[in-house]
């Protein structure tokens, strides 16, 4: 099995294929809607393209804007 750089074993396609389908399964059912752009990102994490720490602070930092612009129109 392959490695990641950090030691972790890298996942096969199929398996984040897989992961990918469930958990955007289980988010839609909920109500969310995922864009595509979103599920590569996930992709590129469960691959080991994408550090998953750097991804959350994209997704903080987005929500900080849209905070700012919601807060700054009233």
């Amino acid at each position: 099995m392959r490695q990641r750089a950090n030691g972790n074993p890298t996942k096969s396609t199929v398996e984040i294929d897989r992961i990918i389908r469930n958990t955007s399964f289980s988010m839609e059912v909920e109500g969310f809607d995922i864009p595509p752009a979103q599920k590569e990102d996930w992709r590129k994490v469960l691959a080991g393209e994408l550090d998953s720490q750097v991804l959350m602070n994209q997704y903080i930092e987005k929500a900080r804007r849209y905070g700012a612009e919601s807060y700054d129109a009233q």
